[in-house]
Parts: C-alpha cells; structure tokens; sequence
C-alpha cells in the first residue's frame, strides 16, 4: 500500500484588517506524512519571491502518519505585516513538492 502526503488548511484566508482588535488570525495549515519524511514549508509572494520559512510544530500521530502543523501570521522575515493578495504556500515533503494559495484580506 502506497502512504499518500496530505496537505490541508484550516482556513485559506487571512484578515489583517486593523479593525480586528486581536490583530490577524494566523492561517493555519496542516501535513500529513510519515515520521521518518523531512516537512519544510516556505512562503512565497505572487511574484515569486520570496517571503520566508515557517516552523511547524507536530501536532498528532494517527496510523504510522504525522501530522504537522504550520501557522502563518502574514509577515515577512522581518516581521512586516503583507499587503492584500495571493500568496503560496510551497510543502516539501521529501522528494514531493505541493503549492497551496492564501489569499490576504485588508
């Protein structure tokens, strides 16, 4: 039986309206694979450049799979909150790459 990678998101939008006054929800995004594969995720703008890597941080484990867990608080590396649009959220897992769209509301 051949294990599948998944990859999902809580929520595929980021509100960093100033209105809000708990500042953004962080994007929440998720991973499954096996314990012994190498997760990264990496933020890129429309363009291509870019933005930065995220940290996951295990989440739970649930037949020979792990689960990951990544947050993103629509920043860059230094810190500066992103204008509204599309960003790309770039999973490697192993040797597989998979490319998944956020939008970023203001």
């Amino acid at each position: 039986m051949v294990e599948q990678n998944i990859v999902f998101m809580l929520n595929n939008f980021l509100n960093n309206s100033p209105f809000n006054p708990n500042g953004s929800s962080p994007a929440v995004l998720y991973v499954s694979a096996r314990p012994s594969e190498k997760v990264t995720c990496s933020v890129y703008n429309i363009s291509g450049q870019f933005l930065g890597e995220l940290q996951s941080s295990f989440f739970s484990e649930k037949d020979s799979q792990r689960i990951y867990r990544f947050e993103w608080q629509g920043r860059n590396q230094q810190g500066v909150i992103l204008t509204p649009g599309l960003y790309l959220f770039k999973f490697s897992i192993e040797e597989k790459t998979y490319v998944k769209k956020l939008i970023v509301l203001n």
